[in-house]
């Protein structure tokens, strides 16, 4: 600046302006709260000429690393501090420089961003994020930087987001948030066509089913199948998986795998919000002969039900045998190998005593039987049995027999060879424990054939005390027996005698016992019922009948009446039985649960004054206050609370447990999948935890805004499970009387600041509970921030108090909302606590605190600092100013300091005037940079002011006289009678060769050339600058008009002065024809004056007019000046000068005067002299 100053006082002035450009016009982008970050824009000098000058910025939280800059292209680094910034940070950049002055305003947008960048200020942003790009949103989501959104300060989003992040599966934790903060449905799916029906595959095949989704998102399902006949091609399946809302799996049914006849499977769909079954079923015919075909298949085994029931002594035998044979001759006409058939058909002629057409059936059946007979042994074995029978042989009979024995013994067709032996061999038949124990070891081979199970009823029946064990052998056997009515009463209780010894309860012995139970509703029976229902810790609703039935039959087992509590069915109406009752009011070994059921049934039941009530009395009281203690509780519990615990009982150490059973919540889900709830208070940090027993817990829920979330086995939490919440105690005046023993209790005292934020209108106890409350660690931030908040505005209003100092002084700000710093600024301000509210405006900012409370921390700190420079002061000042409320420290300070814009820096040296205010040197800054930048707007007052002081630049000065003479001369501005006598003191001042530059003389002359009138001193000052310019070669045309002044040179007598303002360095030319006689055009050079401009003399005559085109070396085709120039009649051209002797020939040979002849003469005799007295130089 300084030098640009120097050369314009030394008349040196840059004519050709510097083109500055900027990288960007405004610059507006995205910075992270509680951030910083740095940016840059570029100052560019177009036609390779460097600029200079300044930068400021008019926001503190966006600094500049260098004010300073110079150069061709250059570079402006800027960093934003986004620290504590509660909204975006607006402001602009003013650049002073040698180009001119400019702004670049700057909007910065101060939100949380993620880790690819993408800025998200609402949580809908974050769900599109989501939904567009699911690993950059889980990124964002895991990073520090999200919790910075606006959307994460409602303190419900919040306490969301606390407890599922980092929990499980980071997928589901994203989509869980998002359904639970409102942005999303769950992902739900259902599939298409779901029953599946397969007839006679002949070989395993491969199909699929589609899954349908109902939208986007994490969703995981899992595959099974409950057969194995079915192979999943996967068991889960992802949202990866899905092509838009459908996923196809596939599967395959094994044919290795499927039994003849129906097969029956199902393929299982989970997931966490719902299970859909897809039914599978593949029918398959059978391999073997007489089954050929679906009907013949049928036949045949209706005809080996009849033949069962036969057996089993079932209906009339007759019909029975009759109805077999019609099963069999349809069976026969399917067949393929009917051979087979026709021994069945002769079996039953047998028992019909047909032996005719029994020996016709065998005959037909022979030849292929025997051929086929080291094939299908089988056969051939029952072929010999019906010869057998039919021959009635002994020989024959013990001959077929040795051979059965073999084949068993080397276990060739052993079922019907053991079928065989069981009715020939007289060993067998002899001996039923033996014929019991061949049975028993062939079912421990494998064999689970009806007739090994009819052989053994029909042993048994006839003698029962062979049953010893009620092991698995009997077990299935006995079932048999009793679907086909086998069993009689004797070998029924037998067999429940034998349950009672069993060590596990046997499912299927169990319902053996039932059905028996049902044909013979013994005692005996029903004691080995509720043993095995014992055994088996059987304690559901269903299993309860059996044991009211036991127990209303006064059977006697052990711990009868404990599962007659343990089964009690939910809502059970009625009092327990009074036996029951005695039993249990002299010892007992129930857990709490059970105890429960019998106290409350006492107590709901009993009356005070029956014996039984008040023998329970006393061991409900201990057992309240017991499990009291222990904090138990479930439906049971709860009423007994409410009925055995009075206000009165109440001391200091049930008040300490108290609490957490009166607001206890039975809290039901019925997802399977759910193992613990989870509960997060908006009001504080952590989280409660329960395990959900049967979809159930009971856990205390004190304040209404708590999120209930539900975690499965592997820790996957969900925010959208449907669960039901009913409370479990209501005792208004149980939960006084606790608050009032154990006011200290965590819980109680928050439920008491509930009620304090309850309120319209507080009191100072109301404050001192939430500045307590508010001081506690385990406070959540957000609801430590609205105790505080609530604290603030009731200070706030309220008069000055010590207290309130104190608080307002002592608070950490940094836990504080915006609008409540703005409110303790506000009353630090207004209470005089001025360093401590300058220390949050220099972190947190100050331009939302109202206007007037901005002056007046300014002025008060402006005062306390000795008005030593202060960057944030300073802009605080200048931001007042701006808004119109000021005072004169303001105005003094920012004279003092300031530096911007020259304009705003005018308005403030005006308002310094106005106020009669001390302006420093701000004068002399203003008019520097002025004649720095060349923004010259109020240049003149400036500099009035400026050289009214008391010392003054004289480089300055004459650098501002240089440009105001220049501006005049070229016809840009005018020239004051003060500022015009500046100009002459300056130059009268110094010697006219060596003071000021030629252009202030050139604008002094310039001006005198139009006035009316000059002074004998002017006419003096503009003789010697009119000498001294023609000394020095520079003539313009204005000279003309100081011809009625001053002497002018002769050379400019008569002559016409054709000027051109052009660039210093060009060349320049004129092309001239003189009329009206139409001369040659002449092309002359046009020689430079004095910066820039161009002057050539031209001498025309009386009645000459020439015509010029006037060129310059950029453009030589296209003319930048046209014109003519016509005589004018100058009255200088004298007698004596021979150009005026031509004038006047040329005007009297116009008029034809009679004179013309002697002025010819007169004129050739002169010009004769001339030639001959002096010589051409």
């Amino acid at each position: 600046m300084k030098e640009r100053i120097n050369r314009l006082a030394k008349g040196l002035i840059e004519y050709d302006e510097v083109q500055v450009s900027f990288s960007a016009a405004q610059i507006e982008e995205a910075v992270v709260l509680d951030d910083k970050k740095r940016g840059e824009f570029h100052v560019i000098c177009e036609e390779g000429k460097a600029v200079k000058g300044l930068v400021y910025s008019t926001n503190q939280k966006v600094s500049l690393l260098s004010e300073n800059f110079m150069g061709k292209d250059c570079r402006i680094i800027y960093e934003i501090d986004a620290s504590y910034a509660e909204g975006d940070i607006t402001g602009e950049f003013q650049v002073v420089c040698s180009g001119g002055e400019f702004r670049i305003p700057y909007h910065f947008h101060v939100c949380a961003v993620n880790p690819e960048g993408r800025q998200v200020t609402s949580l809908k942003e974050f769900t599109i994020l989501a939904k567009e790009n699911e690993e950059e949103a889980l990124k964002f989501f895991e990073s520090s930087d999200f919790i910075k959104c606006p959307f994460m300060q409602e303190a419900g989003i919040r306490v969301l987001y606390d407890g599922l992040w980092g929990r499980g599966n980071r997928q589901n934790a994203l989509e869980e948030f998002l359904v639970g903060a409102g942005s999303k449905k769950p992902v739900l799916f259902h599939i298409k066509k779901k029953d599946r029906d397969y007839q006679a595959p002949p070989e395993s095949f491969y199909d699929t089913l589609v899954i349908k989704r109902s939208g986007w998102g994490y969703i995981r399902l899992e595959l099974t199948a409950d057969t194995d006949f079915i192979q999943l091609e996967r068991t889960a399946v992802t949202e990866q998986d899905f092509d838009g809302d459908a996923c196809t799996v596939g599967y395959t049914v094994r044919f290795d795998r499927l039994h003849a006849g129906h097969n029956w499977g199902a393929i299982r769909v989970s997931g966490i919000y719902g299970e859909e079954k897809v039914p599978v079923s593949v029918t398959l015919h059978s391999n073997r002969i007489w089954t050929d075909g679906p009907s013949c298949k049928k036949d045949f085994n209706n005809f080996v039900s009849l033949d069962l029931k036969q057996w089993a002594g079932e209906y009339e035998k007759n019909l029975l045998l009759n109805s077999m044979q019609t099963a069999l001759s349809r069976t026969h006409a399917t067949a393929q190998n009917p051979s087979v058939i026709r021994l069945y058909q002769a079996d039953i002629f047998l028992l019909q005593d047909k032996k005719d057409q029994a020996l016709q059936m065998m005959e037909e059946a022979r030849d292929a039987i025997l051929d086929n007979r080291d094939k299908d042994v089988a056969s051939y074995c029952f072929y010999m049995y019906l010869k057998v029978r039919e021959s009635g042989e002994n020989v024959q009979r013990q001959t077929m027999v040795k051979l059965l024995r073999k084949y068993y013994e080397e276990g060739v067709a052993s079922d019907m060879a053991l079928y065989i032996l069981m009715q020939t061999d007289q060993e067998l038949l002899e001996n039923d424990s033996l014929a019991l124990s061949r049975l028993k070891e062939h079912f421990r081979k494998g064999c689970r054939s009806p007739y090994l199970y009819l052989g053994v009823c029909r042993i048994l029946k006839k003698n029962p005390e062979l049953l010893r064990v009620m092991e698995e052998f009997e077990i299935h056997s006995l079932w048999f027996g009793a679907r086909y009515h086998m069993v009689e009463e004797g070998l029924a209780k037998a067999a429940a005698i034998q349950s009672i010894q069993v060590k596990r309860c046997r499912r299927l012995c169990l319902r053996l016992l039932k059905k028996l139970y049902e044909i013979y509703p013994s005692k005996e029976i029903l004691t080995g019922i509720c043993a095995m229902l014992i055994r088996g810790d059987c304690r559901s609703g269903a299993d309860f009948s059996w044991y009211a039935k036991g127990v209303e039959e006064d059977i006697h087992l052990t711990r009868l009446y404990e599962y007659y509590l343990y089964a009690l069915p939910e809502g059970y109406d009625k009092p327990l039985p009074r036996i029951l009752l005695l039993y249990f009011s002299y010892n007992h070994t129930l857990d709490y649960h059970a105890q429960a059921i019998l106290y409350l049934n006492v107590l709901t039941y009993m009356k005070e004054d029956d014996e039984i009530y008040r023998a329970y009395e006393s061991q409900i009281e201990n057992f309240a206050v017991e499990q009291l203690f222990q904090s138990h509780m479930n439906e049971a519990l709860a009423q007994i609370y409410s009925q055995m615990v009075f206000p009165e009982i109440i001391d200091e150490k049930i008040a300490r447990v108290l609490p957490k059973l009166l607001y206890a919540k039975n809290i039901r889900c019925e997802n399977p999948r759910m193992r613990q709830i989870v509960l997060c208070y908006e009001e504080m940090r952590g989280e409660t935890a329960a395990t959900l027993r049967n979809g159930r817990a009971y856990v205390p829920v004190y304040l209404e805004d708590v999120h209930v979330m539900f975690q499965d086995d592997y820790g996957n939490r969900y925010s959208g499970i449907p669960y039901s919440m009913t409370g479990m105690m209501d005792c208004p005046k149980l939960a006084e009387r606790t608050a009032e023993l154990y006011p200290s209790h965590e819980m109680m005292r928050l439920l008491s600041c509930q009620q304090v934020l309850a309120k319209k209108q507080y009191c100072m106890e109301d404050i001192d509970i939430l500045k307590d409350i508010s001081q506690e660690e385990n406070i959540h931030e957000l609801y430590r921030k609205k105790l505080v908040s609530k604290i603030i505005s009731f200070y706030y209003k309220m008069e000055e108090t010590a207290a309130c100092d104190e608080y307002l002084l002592s608070i950490d700000k940094k836990l504080l909302k915006a609008e409540d710093r703005l409110k303790v600024m506000d009353a630090l301000i207004t209470k005089d606590f001025h360093d401590e509210a300058y220390k949050m405006a220099a972190r947190y900012g100050y331009r939302s605190l109202n206007i007037s409370r901005i002056l007046k921390l300014t002025s008060k700190m402006i005062l306390k600092h000795l008005f030593e420079k202060d960057g944030l002061l300073l802009e605080m000042a200048y931001y007042c100013f701006v808004g119109g409320r000021y005072d004169d420290v303001i105005v003094e300070y920012l004279c003092c300091h300031y530096n911007g814009l020259s304009r705003p820096m005018y308005h403030v040296l005006s308002a310094a005037l106005t106020g009669r205010i001390t302006v420093y040197d701000m004068p002399e800054r203003l008019l520097g940079q002025m004649l720095f930048d060349g923004v010259y707007c109020h240049m003149d007052e400036v500099f009035r002011c400026y050289i009214e002081g008391k010392s003054v630049d004289e480089s300055l000065v004459r650098a501002y006289l240089v440009v105001k003479s220049q501006m005049y001369f070229e016809g840009n501005g005018t020239l004051d009678a003060d500022i015009l006598g500046y100009v002459e003191v300056q130059i009268e001042r110094y010697d006219i060769k060596n003071g000021l530059p030629e252009i202030c003389m050139l604008a002094l002359t310039k001006y005198y050339s139009t006035a009316d009138g000059l002074t004998d001193r002017q006419i003096e000052l503009c003789q010697s600058i009119i000498d001294e310019l023609y000394r020095k070669r520079i003539v313009f045309a204005y000279y003309k008009g100081l011809g009625r002044f001053i002497d002018l040179p002769r050379e400019l007598m008569g002559k016409t002065v054709i000027e051109y303002h052009g660039k210093r360095r060009q060349s320049i030319w004129i092309h001239q024809r003189l009329l009206p006689d139409g001369g040659e055009t002449v092309i002359e050079t046009i020689p430079h004056m004095f910066d820039g401009y161009f002057v050539k003399l031209v001498s025309l005559f009386y009645g000459e007019t020439m015509e010029y085109e006037i060129y310059d070396d950029t453009n030589s085709a296209e003319p930048v000046l046209t014109g003519t120039a016509q005589y004018e009649g100058d009255s200088s051209r004298t007698e004596g000068n021979r150009a005026g002797r031509l004038d006047e020939l040329l005007r009297l040979q116009a008029s034809e005067d009679g004179d013309l002849k002697e002025k010819m003469e007169s004129y050739s005799v002169r010009d004769a002299m001339t030639e001959k007295l002096f010589e051409y130089l």
